[in-house]
């Protein structure tokens, strides 16, 4: 049923032009995709780090103050931060990150076939605000009338929030602001209305109680969102059974809306599937995938920055075909197409 690209992996680090000075680029991974004037257009989450020193760890961050990213380095022996995750500094108790080792901007990528891309000369949304001091990540599109809505991942010392762009023509951009605070990622706007709403997946981040799950909201001006109900949860014993969260953005058919969605198992081995859910109440699920559409099989996405990850915020559509554009362990995209028919066949 499904088709990888057989030129994967199609976007890889080596392939991005021009680092930031005393950096590196390990990750173009995690794209929203959508299509614009004929041509595919990818807002691809590029890494960097800096180039690492002695022995000092390099942590990269916005200086609010002079609107630039600066470096400073923590000792190896500080006994303050625990170092055992080369993407984050925790404290000494692994109870809180203190620092990334990384800050990611999103660049666009373009493309006539949808397969060969080249980069735009500077970056599209880079971290300028006090909530993307630690970066923006993982971009979603939604096209809705002549206005491509773009939510990400803000990341800084507060927390992991949803931060919201537009655009009409991917040169000019208006930024939005918070819509979903901190902890909350995995936003998935819809590409349609819902009685006057505007209506959108997202996924909290429950710390105590609970498991982190798909829930809907909705809202009148893209802006302020409310009316929250849950829609899914992890599974226990299936290939989703730690967490879960929206990939792209849903797709409306006839059946309902399909939503290929990224779930991770007791290993943290994160795998995609599908789910389908009610035209008129989207909180509602109809099917849902009882084995993964895609999941880490092949050696590029078994091995990487963080192995067997295979995870999506953008898809294109032909005809009957989905063309998913997935990052692979958080390192590279893929791509893979199926069939939209034979996927709603597939649901149980």
């Amino acid at each position: 049923m499904l088709e990888r690209e057989i030129t994967n992996p199609i976007i890889t680090p080596e392939q991005f032009p021009n680092a930031m000075e005393g950096f590196e680029v390990f990750g173009t991974f995690n794209a929203g995709a959508t299509i614009h004037d004929s041509e595919t257009i990818l807002l691809v989450r590029v890494a960097q780090k800096p180039i690492q020193k002695g022995s000092q760890i390099m942590v990269p961050f916005l200086d609010l103050d002079n609107k630039q990213i600066v470096v400073n380095g923590l000792e190896k022996s500080n006994p303050e931060f625990d170092f055992s995750d080369t993407r984050v500094v925790w404290d000494a108790n692994k109870k809180f990150i203190k620092y990334l080792t990384s800050i990611s901007g999103l660049w666009i990528a373009r493309s006539k076939d949808g397969i060969k891309f080249s980069f735009d000369s500077k970056p599209f949304i880079f971290p300028e605000t006090e909530w993307e001091t630690w970066g923006c990540e993982d971009a979603r599109i939604t096209k809705i009338d002549d206005t491509y809505w773009i939510n990400y991942t803000a990341v800084s010392e507060r927390g992991i929030a949803t931060a919201l762009a537009s655009t009409k023509d991917f040169t000019s951009l208006e930024r939005h602001g918070i819509i979903f605070a901190a902890p909350n990622r995995d936003v998935a706007v819809f590409s349609e209305k819902l009685n006057g709403n505007y209506i959108a997946l997202h996924r909290p981040m429950p710390s105590y109680v609970g498991t982190e799950s798909i829930w809907f909201a909705d809202s009148q001006n893209m802006t302020h969102w409310g009316n929250h109900k849950f829609v899914a949860g992890p599974r226990s014993g299936n290939w989703d059974s730690q967490r879960i969260g929206a990939g792209s953005p849903p797709i409306r058919t006839n059946e309902g809306w399909l939503e290929i969605y990224h779930g991770a198992d007791d290993s943290n081995r994160y795998s995609l599937g599908a789910m389908l859910l009610d035209l008129r109440e989207p909180w509602k699920i109809i099917a849902r995938s009882s084995k993964p559409l895609i999941e880490p099989t092949e050696k590029y996405e078994k091995e990487g920055v963080y192995p067997n990850v295979c995870f999506t915020c953008g898809h294109t559509i032909v005809d009957d075909e989905i063309q998913i554009y997935y990052g692979i362990a958080d390192r590279s995209i893929a791509l893979a197409k199926v069939s939209i028919k034979e996927t709603l066949d597939s649901l149980s």
